[in-house]
């Protein structure tokens, strides 16, 4: 917390499950509440965060610093400071040898969008519907995906959303890099998205750029694809050359999309997917859709209010000095 030049720290900073009450004292009426899953827990708040009685939800994820660690099959080996490390994972890529971990922070803010157009809001990009599940005991065991699992959530949230499979052209993957999950996440696309055109459909995932957030990746996702499907731009996938022999990418339509690229509308608004899995089961997905077009504001010929914002008194009268007839 900012106070003035001050930096003022409260009670209980360093505790996740006050996160809640700080923000609902800043910015809620509603209540507060913590959502958790071990690494797959911040979708699962995008979607406790958008319903109830919250008029409006906002939404935090908290990672932890991992200091250079890479998680190679069932052995963890921390790398000292001084040994290079690529920053990203090789998700999908057919060197992909295990999870590398980073650290992060997300927060969106999340509103109903008959009320956000009321209220002539800002507004990034519309969820049509998202799904959570957990794989029970259909599985390998408790630290493995599962194909029916992931595919159920995936075809949960698009009948939530009311969007056929085909109408979604890029998804956010939850890409770990490992052996086993990569090839079982396209697996469980496949089945839902069925063959379709091939190359029709982007993946890729912001692990590739920043590493695992463990308890924001699935935030780091949604703020990627948001962006993605405002700006009209497909991100880059990176460390991707050869894909993962194990991956069936012949039987889906998907591709991973290695470069950056315009996204080609089909004439309808752009739409995307962000998955989140968790190592417990847990999966998380959610369906993207482009903002509405907005009318322009109607301005008058009277005075307008220019607000200024800054840290301290000194740099807010520089600001002032640089303007204009000032």
């Amino acid at each position: 917390l900012l106070d003035g030049d001050r930096q003022v720290r409260e009670p209980g900073g360093e505790c996740r499950d006050g996160v809640d009450d700080r923000l609902a004292a800043w910015l809620l009426s509603g209540a507060g509440v913590v959502v958790h899953d071990l690494l797959g827990h911040d979708l699962c708040g995008r979607r406790s965060g958008g319903g109830g009685g919250c008029g409006r939800g906002s939404c935090c994820s908290l990672g932890r610093l991992h200091r250079g660690q890479l998680l190679l099959g069932r052995q963890l080996a921390a790398l000292g400071h001084d040994q290079q490390l690529q920053v990203g994972g090789d998700a999908f890529d057919g060197r992909a040898q295990g999870t590398v971990w980073g650290d992060g922070v997300g927060v969106v803010v999340l509103k109903r969008l008959a009320q956000a157009l009321a209220d002539g809001d800002t507004i990034q990009a519309v969820i049509r519907g998202s799904a959570v599940n957990n794989d029970g005991s259909v599985k390998v065991g408790y630290t493995a995906p599962g194909v029916d699992g992931q595919a159920a959530v995936i075809a949960r949230a698009q009948a939530v959303a009311g969007v056929s499979p085909s109408a979604i052209a890029y998804v956010e993957a939850h890409g770990t890099g490992t052996a086993l999950g990569d090839p079982i996440e396209i697996a469980a696309l496949t089945q839902v998205f069925g063959p379709g055109a091939a190359g029709s459909v982007a993946i890729g995932t912001l692990k590739s750029n920043v590493g695992h957030l463990d308890a924001a990746a699935g935030v780091a996702g949604l703020i990627k694809t948001v962006l993605a499907v405002k700006h009209g731009e497909i991100p880059a996938s990176l460390h991707f050359d050869t894909p993962n022999p194990k991956i069936d990418f012949a039987s889906g339509p998907f591709y991973v999309n290695a470069r950056l690229q315009p996204w080609i509308s089909s004439g309808g608004p752009r739409r995307a997917a962000v998955s989140s899995f968790g190592i417990g089961g847990t999966n998380a997905h959610v369906v993207l859709e482009e903002a509405p077009d907005l009318p322009a504001a109607e301005r008058n010929g009277g005075p307008q209010l220019f607000v200024l914002s800054a840290r301290t008194r000194g740099a807010e009268a520089m600001e002032e000095g640089v303007l204009p007839g000032e």
